[in-house]
């Protein structure tokens, strides 16, 4: 049984992605509890900045009529 936990244990494939904030290297599995960010302070910025509303998303404009009107 010990060997079959130990086959698929190295069977997970780890995959390392790009931090959205520094640019730098992550790892995007569930040793990363801040992925997938590199770090808490990566990610603690980037809550920060939507929090500041230095990020924002576009509205569309042309759909923000009334349905009901």
């Amino acid at each position: 049984m010990t060997s079959d936990v130990a086959q698929t244990n190295a069977s997970i494939v780890v995959r390392q992605v790009t931090c959205p904030h520094c640019k730098g290297p992550s790892l995007y599995a569930a040793a990363n509890e801040h992925r997938p960010f590199c770090s808490f302070r990566c990610q603690q910025n980037d809550f920060g900045s939507w929090a500041t509303e230095s990020f924002s998303v576009q509205a569309d404009t042309a759909h923000d009529e009334d349905p009901l009107r």
